[in-house]
Protein backbone atom coordinates (compact mmCIF):
# COMPACT_ATOMS: atom_id res chain seq x y z
CA UNK A 1 0.00 0.00 0.00
CA UNK A 2 2.80 2.43 0.65
CA UNK A 3 4.39 1.61 -2.58
CA UNK A 4 1.14 2.00 -4.44
CA UNK A 5 0.36 5.85 -2.14
CA UNK A 6 4.12 6.52 -3.35
CA UNK A 7 3.39 5.50 -6.99
CA UNK A 8 0.33 7.61 -6.91
CA UNK A 9 2.37 10.81 -5.05
CA UNK A 10 4.71 10.75 -8.10
CA UNK A 11 2.61 10.77 -10.90
CA UNK A 12 0.54 14.11 -8.78
CA UNK A 13 3.98 15.84 -8.21
CA UNK A 14 4.72 15.15 -12.22
CA UNK A 15 1.35 16.40 -13.54
CA UNK A 16 2.01 19.83 -11.25
CA UNK A 17 5.22 20.29 -12.58
CA UNK A 18 4.52 19.57 -16.15
CA UNK A 19 1.29 21.65 -15.92
CA UNK A 20 3.62 24.66 -13.91
CA UNK A 21 6.40 24.00 -16.86
CA UNK A 22 3.67 24.95 -19.66
CA UNK A 23 2.47 27.65 -17.80
CA UNK A 24 5.75 29.35 -17.90
CA UNK A 25 6.18 28.80 -21.52
CA UNK A 26 3.46 31.20 -22.60
CA UNK A 27 5.03 34.41 -20.96
CA UNK A 28 7.56 34.12 -23.27
CA UNK A 29 5.35 37.05 -25.21
CA UNK A 30 4.92 39.09 -22.12
CA UNK A 31 8.17 39.40 -21.48
CA UNK A 32 8.88 40.73 -25.64
CA UNK A 33 6.19 43.38 -24.30
CA UNK A 34 8.28 44.45 -21.23
CA UNK A 35 6.32 43.04 -17.99
CA UNK A 36 6.53 39.96 -16.77
CA UNK A 37 2.76 40.07 -15.32
CA UNK A 38 -0.29 39.15 -17.00
CA UNK A 39 -0.83 40.28 -20.74
CA UNK A 40 -2.54 38.02 -22.89
CA UNK A 41 -1.76 36.27 -25.64
CA UNK A 42 -2.16 37.96 -28.90
CA UNK A 43 -5.33 36.35 -30.55
CA UNK A 44 -3.97 33.50 -33.59
CA UNK A 45 -0.43 33.90 -31.64
CA UNK A 46 0.81 33.14 -35.46
CA UNK A 47 4.13 35.87 -34.79
CA UNK A 48 4.93 34.13 -32.37
CA UNK A 49 5.98 30.89 -34.35
CA UNK A 50 9.64 31.24 -35.54
CA UNK A 51 10.02 29.97 -38.71
CA UNK A 52 13.65 29.01 -38.96
CA UNK A 53 12.71 25.22 -39.10
CA UNK A 54 11.67 24.52 -42.87
CA UNK A 55 12.86 21.68 -44.77
CA UNK A 56 14.69 22.25 -47.44
CA UNK A 57 13.72 24.86 -50.27
CA UNK A 58 10.71 26.59 -50.71
CA UNK A 59 10.39 26.00 -54.19
CA UNK A 60 10.72 23.65 -57.28
CA UNK A 61 14.39 22.82 -57.91
CA UNK A 62 15.36 21.98 -61.52
CA UNK A 63 19.15 22.23 -62.15
CA UNK A 64 22.11 20.40 -59.87
CA UNK A 65 25.70 20.40 -60.18
CA UNK A 66 28.31 19.05 -58.03
CA UNK A 67 31.86 20.84 -57.36
CA UNK A 68 35.13 18.56 -57.10
CA UNK A 69 34.64 18.96 -53.03
CA UNK A 70 31.38 17.96 -53.07
CA UNK A 71 29.59 21.24 -52.85
CA UNK A 72 26.53 20.89 -54.05
CA UNK A 73 24.54 24.02 -56.05
CA UNK A 74 20.96 23.72 -57.03
CA UNK A 75 18.69 26.07 -58.88
CA UNK A 76 15.07 26.90 -59.85
CA UNK A 77 12.15 28.63 -58.15
CA UNK A 78 13.27 29.05 -54.68
CA UNK A 79 13.24 32.20 -53.03
CA UNK A 80 14.79 30.26 -49.41
CA UNK A 81 15.84 27.30 -47.84
CA UNK A 82 15.22 27.03 -44.04
CA UNK A 83 14.62 31.05 -43.57
CA UNK A 84 17.96 31.67 -45.73
CA UNK A 85 16.88 34.05 -48.45
CA UNK A 86 19.09 33.17 -51.04
CA UNK A 87 17.04 33.54 -54.69
CA UNK A 88 17.05 31.23 -57.52
CA UNK A 89 20.17 29.45 -56.91
CA UNK A 90 21.87 28.30 -53.37
CA UNK A 91 25.05 25.96 -52.22
CA UNK A 92 24.82 23.24 -49.76
CA UNK A 93 28.20 22.79 -47.97
CA UNK A 94 30.00 19.42 -48.23
CA UNK A 95 31.67 20.75 -44.83
CA UNK A 96 29.46 22.29 -43.19
CA UNK A 97 26.40 20.89 -44.41
CA UNK A 98 24.51 24.01 -44.34
CA UNK A 99 22.79 26.10 -46.97
CA UNK A 100 24.97 29.31 -48.00
CA UNK A 101 23.11 31.93 -50.40
CA UNK A 102 25.67 32.85 -53.75
CA UNK A 103 26.51 36.78 -53.25
CA UNK A 104 22.99 38.69 -53.29
CA UNK A 105 21.50 35.56 -55.78
CA UNK A 106 19.33 36.22 -58.60
CA UNK A 107 15.95 37.36 -57.27
CA UNK A 108 13.86 37.00 -60.21
CA UNK A 109 13.13 34.69 -62.76
CA UNK A 110 13.91 31.05 -63.20
CA UNK A 111 17.44 28.85 -63.09
CA UNK A 112 17.24 25.45 -65.77
CA UNK A 113 20.59 24.53 -65.72
CA UNK A 114 23.65 24.47 -64.13
CA UNK A 115 27.46 23.75 -64.71
CA UNK A 116 30.64 23.69 -63.81
CA UNK A 117 33.75 24.33 -65.33
CA UNK A 118 37.27 25.06 -63.91
CA UNK A 119 36.52 27.35 -60.73
CA UNK A 120 33.41 28.83 -62.19
CA UNK A 121 29.76 27.61 -61.83
CA UNK A 122 27.77 28.59 -65.10
CA UNK A 123 24.19 29.36 -64.14
CA UNK A 124 21.75 29.25 -66.99
CA UNK A 125 17.79 30.41 -67.05
CA UNK A 126 15.37 32.75 -67.50
CA UNK A 127 16.48 36.01 -65.61
CA UNK A 128 18.03 39.50 -66.71
CA UNK A 129 20.51 40.13 -63.58
CA UNK A 130 22.79 38.75 -60.99
CA UNK A 131 23.47 39.66 -57.37
CA UNK A 132 20.09 41.22 -56.82
CA UNK A 133 19.63 43.84 -59.73
CA UNK A 134 23.13 44.46 -59.69
CA UNK A 135 24.89 42.70 -62.57
CA UNK A 136 22.25 42.75 -66.02
CA UNK A 137 22.95 39.39 -66.92
CA UNK A 138 19.98 37.69 -69.76
CA UNK A 139 19.86 34.05 -69.14
CA UNK A 140 23.83 33.15 -68.33
CA UNK A 141 25.73 34.08 -65.86
CA UNK A 142 28.41 32.70 -63.57
CA UNK A 143 29.42 32.72 -59.70
CA UNK A 144 33.16 32.19 -58.80
CA UNK A 145 33.33 29.58 -56.55
CA UNK A 146 36.89 30.69 -55.56
CA UNK A 147 36.13 34.19 -54.77
CA UNK A 148 32.65 34.26 -54.35
CA UNK A 149 31.22 36.77 -57.10
CA UNK A 150 28.98 37.10 -60.04
CA UNK A 151 30.04 38.02 -62.86
CA UNK A 152 28.54 38.10 -66.66
CA UNK A 153 29.53 35.63 -69.39
CA UNK A 154 31.87 37.95 -72.12
CA UNK A 155 28.29 40.25 -71.81
CA UNK A 156 25.10 41.33 -71.24
CA UNK A 157 24.17 37.84 -72.73
CA UNK A 158 21.56 35.91 -74.58
CA UNK A 159 18.80 38.05 -76.74
CA UNK A 160 15.79 36.67 -78.98
CA UNK A 161 14.35 38.17 -82.26
CA UNK A 162 11.08 38.15 -80.76
CA UNK A 163 10.37 37.43 -77.00
CA UNK A 164 12.83 36.79 -74.17
CA UNK A 165 15.84 33.99 -74.38
CA UNK A 166 15.85 31.12 -72.44
CA UNK A 167 18.82 28.57 -71.64
CA UNK A 168 17.75 25.23 -70.36
CA UNK A 169 20.55 23.42 -70.91
CA UNK A 170 24.48 23.86 -70.22
CA UNK A 171 27.26 21.27 -71.12
CA UNK A 172 31.13 21.39 -70.85
CA UNK A 173 33.41 19.53 -73.11
CA UNK A 174 36.82 18.06 -72.18
CA UNK A 175 38.80 21.43 -72.98
CA UNK A 176 36.62 22.82 -70.30
CA UNK A 177 34.68 24.68 -73.16
CA UNK A 178 31.14 25.31 -72.52
CA UNK A 179 27.64 24.62 -74.34
CA UNK A 180 24.65 26.21 -74.04
CA UNK A 181 21.65 25.44 -75.00
CA UNK A 182 18.04 27.15 -75.05
CA UNK A 183 15.63 29.28 -76.75
CA UNK A 184 17.58 32.28 -78.46
CA UNK A 185 18.97 34.37 -81.23
CA UNK A 186 21.71 36.46 -80.65
CA UNK A 187 24.25 36.15 -77.39
CA UNK A 188 25.90 39.62 -77.07
CA UNK A 189 24.89 40.52 -80.38
CA UNK A 190 26.33 37.87 -81.88
CA UNK A 191 24.18 35.85 -84.23
CA UNK A 192 23.36 32.16 -82.88
CA UNK A 193 20.49 29.96 -83.02
CA UNK A 194 19.70 27.65 -80.12
CA UNK A 195 22.98 26.68 -79.21
CA UNK A 196 26.35 28.68 -78.44
CA UNK A 197 29.59 27.47 -77.32
CA UNK A 198 31.68 29.82 -74.56
CA UNK A 199 35.63 29.18 -75.20
CA UNK A 200 36.31 30.93 -72.06
CA UNK A 201 37.09 34.71 -73.73
CA UNK A 202 34.57 34.57 -76.44
CA UNK A 203 31.44 32.84 -77.87
CA UNK A 204 30.76 31.70 -81.39
CA UNK A 205 27.62 29.75 -82.88
CA UNK A 206 27.58 26.23 -83.48
CA UNK A 207 26.33 25.77 -86.40
CA UNK A 208 22.24 26.65 -86.90
CA UNK A 209 19.94 24.00 -84.71
CA UNK A 210 16.11 24.29 -85.20
CA UNK A 211 14.29 27.94 -85.69
CA UNK A 212 13.41 30.79 -83.76
CA UNK A 213 10.18 28.80 -82.56
CA UNK A 214 11.79 26.16 -81.68
CA UNK A 215 14.32 25.39 -78.63
CA UNK A 216 17.07 22.73 -77.41
CA UNK A 217 16.70 21.40 -73.74
CA UNK A 218 19.19 18.98 -73.14
CA UNK A 219 22.68 18.78 -74.04
CA UNK A 220 25.86 16.17 -73.24
CA UNK A 221 29.45 15.59 -74.51
CA UNK A 222 30.51 12.50 -75.38
CA UNK A 223 33.88 11.50 -76.94
CA UNK A 224 34.30 14.71 -79.61
CA UNK A 225 30.43 14.54 -80.49
CA UNK A 226 28.03 17.12 -78.52
CA UNK A 227 24.58 15.88 -78.98
CA UNK A 228 21.77 18.54 -78.87
CA UNK A 229 17.71 17.41 -78.02
CA UNK A 230 14.43 19.46 -77.50
CA UNK A 231 11.39 20.33 -79.49
CA UNK A 232 12.42 20.91 -83.27
CA UNK A 233 11.44 19.06 -85.81
CA UNK A 234 14.01 19.55 -88.46
CA UNK A 235 15.96 16.73 -86.83
CA UNK A 236 13.39 14.86 -85.18
CA UNK A 237 14.00 16.14 -81.99
CA UNK A 238 17.68 14.81 -81.59
CA UNK A 239 21.18 15.65 -83.40
CA UNK A 240 24.75 15.08 -83.19
CA UNK A 241 27.20 17.83 -83.83
CA UNK A 242 30.64 16.80 -85.29
CA UNK A 243 32.39 20.20 -84.87
CA UNK A 244 31.39 20.95 -88.77
CA UNK A 245 27.50 19.82 -88.89
CA UNK A 246 24.55 18.62 -87.80
CA UNK A 247 23.19 15.27 -88.37
CA UNK A 248 20.05 13.26 -87.22
CA UNK A 249 20.18 10.43 -85.26
CA UNK A 250 18.44 7.72 -87.39
CA UNK A 251 15.10 9.33 -87.62
CA UNK A 252 15.08 10.54 -83.96
CA UNK A 253 11.98 10.67 -81.87
CA UNK A 254 8.24 11.51 -82.79
CA UNK A 255 8.22 13.92 -79.49
CA UNK A 256 10.31 16.46 -77.48
CA UNK A 257 13.19 15.23 -75.48
CA UNK A 258 13.83 16.62 -72.11
CA UNK A 259 17.06 14.72 -71.30
CA UNK A 260 20.29 13.03 -71.95
CA UNK A 261 23.24 10.93 -70.70
CA UNK A 262 26.07 9.45 -72.10
CA UNK A 263 28.09 6.36 -71.03
CA UNK A 264 31.10 4.22 -73.71
CA UNK A 265 28.17 2.22 -75.06
CA UNK A 266 25.05 4.11 -75.44
CA UNK A 267 23.53 7.45 -75.59
CA UNK A 268 20.61 7.33 -72.70
CA UNK A 269 17.51 9.82 -74.37
CA UNK A 270 14.58 10.42 -72.25
CA UNK A 271 11.49 12.74 -72.87
CA UNK A 272 7.41 12.88 -73.77
CA UNK A 273 7.96 10.58 -76.88
CA UNK A 274 6.24 7.07 -77.34
CA UNK A 275 8.70 5.70 -80.59
CA UNK A 276 11.78 6.59 -81.86
CA UNK A 277 13.06 5.55 -85.99
CA UNK A 278 16.25 3.91 -86.68
CA UNK A 279 18.16 4.52 -89.85
CA UNK A 280 16.56 1.85 -91.34
CA UNK A 281 13.17 3.17 -91.35
CA UNK A 282 12.16 0.74 -88.28
CA UNK A 283 10.08 2.04 -85.29
CA UNK A 284 10.32 1.13 -82.37
CA UNK A 285 8.17 1.74 -79.10
CA UNK A 286 10.25 2.79 -76.71
CA UNK A 287 7.70 4.80 -73.98
CA UNK A 288 9.44 7.93 -72.73
CA UNK A 289 13.17 6.31 -72.69
CA UNK A 290 15.52 4.61 -75.56
CA UNK A 291 19.36 4.48 -76.01
CA UNK A 292 21.00 4.71 -78.99
CA UNK A 293 23.96 2.41 -79.77
CA UNK A 294 27.36 4.60 -80.06
CA UNK A 295 28.84 1.36 -82.41
CA UNK A 296 26.12 0.05 -84.18
CA UNK A 297 23.86 3.54 -84.84
CA UNK A 298 20.60 2.11 -84.12
CA UNK A 299 17.90 2.73 -81.22
CA UNK A 300 17.18 0.18 -78.67
CA UNK A 301 14.09 -0.74 -76.36
CA UNK A 302 14.73 -0.04 -72.77
CA UNK A 303 12.48 -2.69 -71.32
CA UNK A 304 8.99 -1.30 -72.11
CA UNK A 305 9.62 2.16 -70.70
CA UNK A 306 7.18 4.42 -68.30
CA UNK A 307 3.61 4.44 -68.26
CA UNK A 308 4.65 8.17 -68.13
CA UNK A 309 4.03 11.04 -68.86
CA UNK A 310 7.78 12.15 -69.41
CA UNK A 311 10.97 11.02 -68.31
CA UNK A 312 13.16 14.18 -67.49
CA UNK A 313 16.62 13.48 -66.14
CA UNK A 314 18.84 10.75 -66.66
CA UNK A 315 22.00 9.66 -64.79
CA UNK A 316 24.63 6.90 -65.12
CA UNK A 317 25.85 6.06 -61.66
CA UNK A 318 29.19 4.66 -60.38
CA UNK A 319 27.37 1.23 -60.53
CA UNK A 320 27.22 1.63 -64.60
CA UNK A 321 23.26 1.51 -63.80
CA UNK A 322 21.39 3.98 -65.20
CA UNK A 323 19.00 5.91 -63.48
CA UNK A 324 15.86 7.34 -64.52
CA UNK A 325 13.53 10.21 -63.08
CA UNK A 326 10.27 12.20 -64.39
CA UNK A 327 6.88 11.88 -63.92
CA UNK A 328 6.30 8.52 -64.17
CA UNK A 329 4.50 5.12 -61.95
CA UNK A 330 5.17 2.30 -63.31
CA UNK A 331 7.56 0.76 -65.98
CA UNK A 332 6.39 -0.94 -68.71
CA UNK A 333 9.08 -4.34 -67.87
CA UNK A 334 8.35 -6.82 -70.33
CA UNK A 335 8.80 -9.11 -67.26
CA UNK A 336 5.73 -7.19 -65.53
CA UNK A 337 4.99 -3.68 -64.24
CA UNK A 338 7.02 -2.31 -61.45
CA UNK A 339 6.14 0.41 -59.11
CA UNK A 340 8.61 2.85 -59.23
CA UNK A 341 7.13 6.19 -58.13
CA UNK A 342 9.28 8.80 -60.63
CA UNK A 343 12.36 7.34 -59.76
CA UNK A 344 13.95 3.95 -61.31
CA UNK A 345 17.04 2.04 -62.04
CA UNK A 346 18.03 0.22 -64.67
CA UNK A 347 20.03 -3.04 -64.82
CA UNK A 348 18.91 -4.82 -68.13
CA UNK A 349 15.68 -4.73 -66.41
CA UNK A 350 13.69 -1.51 -64.47
CA UNK A 351 13.81 -2.08 -60.80
CA UNK A 352 12.02 0.53 -58.02
CA UNK A 353 14.68 2.45 -56.10
CA UNK A 354 13.99 2.17 -52.06
CA UNK A 355 15.52 1.71 -48.55
CA UNK A 356 16.51 -1.30 -47.20
CA UNK A 357 13.66 -2.62 -44.94
CA UNK A 358 11.23 0.06 -46.85
CA UNK A 359 8.70 -1.00 -49.18
CA UNK A 360 8.27 3.05 -49.98
CA UNK A 361 9.67 3.40 -53.57
CA UNK A 362 10.76 6.26 -55.07
CA UNK A 363 9.82 9.68 -54.68
CA UNK A 364 6.41 11.67 -54.49
CA UNK A 365 6.54 14.37 -57.00
CA UNK A 366 8.45 15.23 -60.33
CA UNK A 367 11.80 14.30 -60.24
CA UNK A 368 13.59 16.99 -63.04
CA UNK A 369 17.46 16.40 -62.04
CA UNK A 370 20.27 13.48 -61.02
CA UNK A 371 23.55 13.95 -60.01
CA UNK A 372 26.05 11.84 -59.02
CA UNK A 373 29.02 12.54 -56.62
CA UNK A 374 30.48 9.71 -55.42
CA UNK A 375 28.04 6.78 -54.27
CA UNK A 376 25.74 9.35 -53.91
CA UNK A 377 23.26 10.27 -56.07
CA UNK A 378 21.18 13.73 -55.78
CA UNK A 379 17.53 14.04 -56.93
CA UNK A 380 16.21 17.22 -57.16
CA UNK A 381 12.68 18.96 -58.52
CA UNK A 382 8.95 19.12 -57.34
CA UNK A 383 8.46 16.43 -54.56
CA UNK A 384 7.48 16.26 -51.37
CA UNK A 385 8.87 12.98 -49.63
CA UNK A 386 11.90 10.63 -50.94
CA UNK A 387 10.58 6.88 -49.57
CA UNK A 388 8.99 7.12 -46.22
CA UNK A 389 10.79 10.14 -45.57
CA UNK A 390 9.95 13.76 -45.52
CA UNK A 391 12.70 15.73 -48.51
CA UNK A 392 11.40 18.80 -50.42
CA UNK A 393 12.21 19.43 -53.78
CA UNK A 394 16.40 18.15 -53.03
CA UNK A 395 17.42 14.31 -51.73
CA UNK A 396 20.39 11.92 -51.28
CA UNK A 397 20.27 8.55 -52.24
CA UNK A 398 23.32 6.46 -50.96
CA UNK A 399 23.95 3.15 -53.05
CA UNK A 400 26.52 2.03 -50.49
CA UNK A 401 23.29 2.38 -47.40
CA UNK A 402 20.37 1.91 -49.53
CA UNK A 403 18.90 4.80 -47.88
CA UNK A 404 17.75 8.45 -48.19
CA UNK A 405 19.17 11.57 -47.10
CA UNK A 406 18.01 14.92 -46.64
CA UNK A 407 20.63 17.55 -46.98
CA UNK A 408 18.49 20.52 -46.60
CA UNK A 409 16.58 23.15 -44.18
CA UNK A 410 17.09 23.38 -40.52
CA UNK A 411 14.96 20.44 -39.32
CA UNK A 412 14.62 16.82 -39.40
CA UNK A 413 13.50 14.86 -42.47
CA UNK A 414 10.90 12.92 -40.74
CA UNK A 415 8.45 12.89 -37.42
CA UNK A 416 9.38 14.00 -34.31
CA UNK A 417 8.05 11.87 -31.34
CA UNK A 418 9.96 13.73 -28.43
CA UNK A 419 11.28 16.87 -27.51
CA UNK A 420 13.47 17.43 -24.48
CA UNK A 421 15.02 20.93 -23.37
CA UNK A 422 18.86 20.73 -21.75
CA UNK A 423 19.63 24.73 -22.13
CA UNK A 424 21.54 25.34 -24.55
CA UNK A 425 20.39 22.03 -25.90
CA UNK A 426 17.15 20.70 -27.42
CA UNK A 427 16.55 17.00 -28.34
CA UNK A 428 14.20 15.50 -30.33
CA UNK A 429 13.48 11.97 -31.46
CA UNK A 430 11.20 10.27 -33.95
CA UNK A 431 11.63 8.40 -37.08
CA UNK A 432 14.18 10.66 -39.52
CA UNK A 433 17.55 9.82 -40.46
CA UNK A 434 18.82 13.33 -40.84
CA UNK A 435 18.72 16.57 -39.13
CA UNK A 436 19.96 19.80 -40.89
CA UNK A 437 21.89 17.55 -42.80
CA UNK A 438 23.59 15.92 -40.84
CA UNK A 439 23.39 12.21 -40.95
CA UNK A 440 21.50 11.11 -37.63
CA UNK A 441 18.60 8.37 -37.02
CA UNK A 442 16.24 8.90 -34.58
CA UNK A 443 17.52 11.33 -32.40
CA UNK A 444 19.43 14.20 -33.11
CA UNK A 445 20.55 18.01 -30.79
CA UNK A 446 20.01 21.16 -31.59
CA UNK A 447 21.79 23.85 -29.75
CA UNK A 448 19.94 27.34 -29.74
CA UNK A 449 22.75 29.44 -29.34
CA UNK A 450 24.92 28.12 -32.73
CA UNK A 451 21.62 27.42 -34.62
CA UNK A 452 23.46 23.71 -35.71
CA UNK A 453 22.17 19.96 -35.41
CA UNK A 454 24.34 17.34 -33.90
CA UNK A 455 24.43 13.77 -33.81
CA UNK A 456 24.42 11.46 -30.87
CA UNK A 457 27.35 9.32 -31.96
CA UNK A 458 26.85 6.70 -34.18
CA UNK A 459 23.07 7.31 -33.37
CA UNK A 460 20.40 4.39 -33.33
CA UNK A 461 20.07 1.23 -35.79
CA UNK A 462 17.36 -1.62 -36.26
CA UNK A 463 14.20 -2.27 -35.14
CA UNK A 464 11.55 -4.81 -34.00
CA UNK A 465 8.69 -3.94 -36.00
CA UNK A 466 7.85 -6.33 -39.03
CA UNK A 467 7.39 -3.16 -41.03
CA UNK A 468 10.84 -1.42 -39.89
CA UNK A 469 11.58 2.07 -41.71
CA UNK A 470 14.53 2.54 -39.51
CA UNK A 471 15.11 3.36 -35.68
CA UNK A 472 12.27 5.05 -34.08
CA UNK A 473 12.49 7.35 -31.04
CA UNK A 474 9.06 7.76 -28.93
CA UNK A 475 10.43 9.13 -25.61
CA UNK A 476 13.17 11.34 -24.25
CA UNK A 477 14.08 11.58 -20.62
CA UNK A 478 17.69 12.97 -18.51
CA UNK A 479 18.97 12.52 -15.56
CA UNK A 480 22.11 12.15 -13.69
CA UNK A 481 24.12 13.11 -16.87
CA UNK A 482 22.72 10.68 -19.71
CA UNK A 483 20.05 11.21 -22.01
CA UNK A 484 17.88 8.00 -21.74
CA UNK A 485 16.02 7.41 -25.35
CA UNK A 486 12.90 5.11 -25.41
CA UNK A 487 11.35 3.30 -28.58
CA UNK A 488 11.93 0.96 -31.10
CA UNK A 489 15.58 0.28 -32.25
CA UNK A 490 17.66 -2.70 -31.45
CA UNK A 491 21.70 -1.05 -31.21
CA UNK A 492 22.55 2.38 -30.36
CA UNK A 493 26.40 3.14 -30.75
CA UNK A 494 26.84 0.11 -31.83
CA UNK A 495 26.05 -1.71 -28.75
CA UNK A 496 22.89 -4.06 -28.95
CA UNK A 497 19.88 -2.81 -27.13
CA UNK A 498 16.16 -3.47 -26.85
CA UNK A 499 14.16 -0.20 -27.16
CA UNK A 500 15.73 1.37 -24.28
CA UNK A 501 19.38 3.09 -24.38
CA UNK A 502 21.45 5.84 -22.11
CA UNK A 503 23.63 8.15 -23.62
CA UNK A 504 26.24 9.92 -21.47
CA UNK A 505 26.64 13.39 -22.45
CA UNK A 506 30.23 13.53 -20.99
CA UNK A 507 31.35 11.14 -22.83
CA UNK A 508 29.22 11.02 -25.72
CA UNK A 509 29.01 6.76 -25.31
CA UNK A 510 26.28 5.20 -25.27
CA UNK A 511 24.71 2.52 -22.69
CA UNK A 512 22.32 -0.60 -22.75
CA UNK A 513 19.82 0.21 -20.10
CA UNK A 514 19.00 -3.35 -17.78
CA UNK A 515 18.79 -5.16 -21.03
CA UNK A 516 15.90 -3.05 -22.06
CA UNK A 517 12.04 -4.18 -22.96
CA UNK A 518 11.54 -7.71 -24.69
CA UNK A 519 8.03 -9.71 -25.62
CA UNK A 520 7.74 -13.23 -26.91
CA UNK A 521 5.79 -15.31 -29.61
CA UNK A 522 5.34 -14.29 -33.05
CA UNK A 523 4.54 -11.29 -33.93
CA UNK A 524 6.85 -9.80 -31.15
CA UNK A 525 6.73 -6.04 -31.22
CA UNK A 526 8.74 -4.52 -27.91
CA UNK A 527 8.70 -0.81 -27.94
CA UNK A 528 8.76 1.61 -25.18
CA UNK A 529 6.02 4.65 -25.82
CA UNK A 530 7.15 6.87 -22.22
CA UNK A 531 9.40 8.02 -19.99
CA UNK A 532 9.74 9.48 -16.56
CA UNK A 533 12.07 10.44 -13.84
CA UNK A 534 11.14 10.58 -10.10
CA UNK A 535 12.95 9.71 -7.27
CA UNK A 536 16.07 9.16 -8.77
CA UNK A 537 13.59 6.18 -11.01
CA UNK A 538 12.99 5.54 -14.40
CA UNK A 539 9.62 4.76 -15.36
CA UNK A 540 8.96 3.26 -18.41
CA UNK A 541 5.69 2.61 -20.74
CA UNK A 542 4.94 1.04 -23.55
CA UNK A 543 4.25 -2.64 -25.01
CA UNK A 544 6.35 -5.00 -23.39
CA UNK A 545 6.00 -8.29 -21.52
CA UNK A 546 8.98 -7.87 -20.01
CA UNK A 547 12.27 -5.50 -18.67
CA UNK A 548 15.72 -7.39 -18.04
CA UNK A 549 14.48 -10.59 -17.59
CA UNK A 550 11.89 -9.24 -15.15
CA UNK A 551 7.64 -9.65 -15.91
CA UNK A 552 6.55 -6.40 -16.03
CA UNK A 553 3.77 -6.33 -18.35
CA UNK A 554 3.99 -2.78 -20.33
CA UNK A 555 4.73 -0.52 -17.62
CA UNK A 556 8.15 -0.63 -15.53
CA UNK A 557 10.93 0.93 -12.96
CA UNK A 558 14.30 1.04 -13.10
CA UNK A 559 16.07 2.08 -10.14
CA UNK A 560 18.97 4.37 -10.26
CA UNK A 561 20.68 3.07 -7.02
CA UNK A 562 22.80 0.69 -5.53
CA UNK A 563 22.29 -2.89 -7.22
CA UNK A 564 20.45 -1.35 -10.35
CA UNK A 565 17.22 -3.60 -10.72
CA UNK A 566 13.87 -3.62 -12.83
CA UNK A 567 10.66 -4.09 -10.78
CA UNK A 568 7.15 -4.18 -11.82
CA UNK A 569 5.48 -0.11 -11.63
CA UNK A 570 2.37 -1.11 -9.38
CA UNK A 571 -0.71 -0.02 -11.52
CA UNK A 572 -3.25 -0.51 -8.55
CA UNK A 573 -4.08 2.69 -7.07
Amino acid sequence: MERNQRFFRILVVGFIVLSSLCVNLQPAAVHAAGTAAAAALPKGGDELWKTGFSLGPDDWIYAEAVAPNGDVYVGGDLDSIGGLKTGRVARWGASDHQWHALGKGITWGRVYSLVISGSYLYVGGYFDAVNDTDIPADGIARWNMNTSTWSTVGGPGFSKTSGSPDVYALAVDGSGNVYAGGDFSFINGLQVLNVAKWSGSAWSAVGSLGTTSEKVEALVWHGSTLVAAGNFATLHHIAAWNGVSWSSLGAGTDKEVYALAADSSFLYVGGSFKNVTNPNSTTVAVNYIAMWNWSGSYWQDMDGGFDGPDVDAIAVGPDNHVYAGGRFHNSNSNSGSVTTSNLARWAGSWEAVHANGSLAEGVYGNVYALTFYGQDLWLAGGFQAAGSLSAKYVARWNLDALQWYTPGGNTPNGTINAVLVNYPNVYYGGLFNSAGGIQTSGVASYNVLTKTWSALGSGLSGCATLSCNGPQVNALAIFGGSLYVGGDFSSAGGTTVHGLARFNLANSTWYDVGGGVTCSGFPCTAVVRALYFAGGNLFVGGRFLKAGTVTVNNVAEWSGGTGLRWVPAPMDM
